[in-house]
């Protein structure tokens, strides 16, 4: 078998596109592992274990102001999950508010009798009083974000979470 060989750069195929395989020394500071990064332990440094540490270090915070209002976390998330649309199928807003089976069902359940959310034929959104109900709240989960993301600058921010919402995208 005999591979020809050029000076040219290397072409890759990733994701539908040709791109060309290149160094570039602008990015040197973000590809090479800081020194301390390299000795951490495999944990420490296995994205899993960072995604959740993060998750439950936000969420905490948020957690005990949630429970000062007297709202419990499965009320905060299936709400949450139907602000901002005009509704979502029973499919969606189980995926969306991230509970198990059975929290969602009997969560689902309660909201629909409080009146909180309301059915409209094969999809649910927020009642009126559910909007009432979940506008402080996201205005705590704001807060909560604001803190939790202090360390950055705007830009690193808004990068990170578009990095997130980016690997959730993937097909798993």
């Amino acid at each position: 078998m005999r591979f020809s060989n050029s000076e040219l750069k290397e072409l890759l195929f990733h994701k539908g596109a040709y791109a060309v395989s290149e160094y570039h020394p602008a990015a040197a500071d973000r590809v090479t592992p800081a020194p301390f990064e390299e000795r951490l332990p495999f944990v420490e440094n296995y994205l899993p274990f960072l995604l959740s540490r993060s998750f439950y270090r936000v969420f905490d915070k948020l957690q005990a102001m949630l429970k000062q209002q007297g709202i419990d976390e499965q009320e905060y998330r299936l709400l949450a999950s139907l602000q901002g649309v005009e509704s979502r199928s029973r499919q969606d807003l189980h995926y969306y508010s991230g509970l198990d089976d059975q929290g969602f069902a009997a969560e689902l359940a309660r909201l629909l009798a409080l009146g909180l959310v309301e059915q409209r034929g094969a999809e649910f959104a927020l009642s009126a009083a559910g909007e009432q109900r979940i506008a402080p709240l996201l205005s705590l989960a704001k807060v909560s974000e604001a803190e939790a993301l202090a360390s950055f600058n705007v830009e690193e921010a808004l990068l990170f979470k578009r990095y997130l919402r980016k690997m959730l995208e993937e097909p798993a």
